[in-house]
Order: C-alpha cells, then sequence, then structure tokens
C-alpha cells in the first residue's frame, strides 16, 4: 500500500461507510486512482465514533504511515471528516511554513 500512495497519492479519496459494522464500529478507506484508472485502496482504519477528534487522529495515523501529503482530496460532505482535514493540514501548513522560516 505504502509504494502504491507513493507513485499515485497525489490525489485521495476518504470515505466512511455510513452504518457501523457489528462491532459498533466505521470503516475509513483511503483510495487513490493508479495509472490505468482503477482505484486502490492505500489505507484504512476503524473508528469507533465519528467525530472531528476521531478523524484528526486517523488522519494523522495515515500520513505518518504513508510520508506523503496529498495534492487534492475527495470526500463527500461528512461535517466531521470536513473538519478534521481543515484541522489537521492547518495545522501542518503552519508546522511546514515555520519549519521553512527557521531552515
Amino acid at each position: 500500500m505504502v509504494e502504491i500512495a507513493g507513485d499515485f497519492g497525489d490525489v485521495i479519496i476518504i470515505d466512511s461507510t455510513y452504518g457501523k459494522n457489528r462491532f459498533d464500529m466505521v470503516i475509513v478507506n483511503f483510495v487513490c486512482i493508479d495509472a490505468f484508472g482503477k482505484s486502490r485502496i492505500i489505507g484504512f482504519g476503524l473508528l469507533s465514533c465519528e467525530e472531528v477528534e476521531s478523524y484528526i487522529w486517523i488522519f494523522e495515523k495515515f500520513l505518518n504511515i504513508q510520508k506523503l501529503i496529498p495534492n487534492v482530496i475527495y470526500s463527500d460532505e461528512d461535517k466531521s471528516i470536513i473538519s478534521g482535514l481543515h484541522f489537521y493540514f492547518y495545522i501542518l501548513n503552519n508546522f511546514i511554513s515555520h519549519q521553512n522560516y527557521y531552515a
């Protein structure tokens, strides 16, 4: 999954399932499209709740594993996903700009 994300991770689609499984958890998929137009799962995770903090946690873990910052992220209109993305990437962009300033 890491190799595929490195090659095709410029655009990532994030989607969570509608509803929960029998363990009362939601699955979140990270998907990219490869050079052949096929969707490839490059990451996934299970969340016990769909709160903003949960999505911030899963974005942090995904980016730490993949070592990749996508140029474009597509998602549905889930408010928790959108809020988590805004929060996490706001912090990340400020960290990168401060790091470049002091370099």
